[in-house]
C-alpha cells in the first residue's frame, strides 16, 4: 500500500475524532472554574493552569501518536524515520516540561495557600 493511503486514512480518523469522539469527551468535562473559582482568584487560576496543562498533555499524547506512525509508515526510508524520532523525542522533551511547569505551579499555589 501506498504512503498516501496510510495518510489520508491518519487523516480520517483524525478528522473522525475531533468531529464526534472530542465532543461527547468535551461535554463530560469537569468545570475549569471550579466551586471556589468564581470568588477567590488564586482558586481560578490554579485550576485554569491544571486544565490547560491537561490539554497541552493531550496534544502532546497526539504528537506521540504521529511520531509512532510516521516511524511505522517508513517503509524503511530514513527520512521517515528521522523526523518519526525527532517528533517522539520533542515530545518527550515537551512531557518533560509539561510536568516540571505543573510540579512547579502546584508547589507555588501550595506555597500561597
Amino acid at each position: 500500500m501506498s504512503k498516501t493511503f496510510f495518510h489520508r486514512l491518519f487523516t480520517a480518523f483524525v478528522v473522525w475524532y475531533f468531529c464526534t469522539a472530542l465532543p461527547v469527551f468535551a461535554s463530560e468535562l469537569a468545570n475549569p472554574l471550579g466551586e471556589n473559582g468564581a470568588k477567590d482568584p488564586n482558586a481560578l487560576i490554579g485550576n485554569v493552569i491544571k486544565t490547560l496543562l491537561g490539554v497541552v498533555g493531550g496534544i502532546t499524547l497526539l504528537i506521540f501518536i504521529y511520531g509512532g506512525v510516521m516511524m511505522l509508515i517508513s517503509h524503511g526510508d530514513s527520512n521517515y524515520v528521522k523526523k518519526g524520532r525527532d517528533t517522539l523525542t520533542w515530545a518527550l522533551v515537551g512531557l518533560i516540561i509539561i510536568f516540571g511547569s505543573y510540579a512547579l505551579a502546584s508547589t507555588l499555589f501550595k506555597a500561597l495557600g
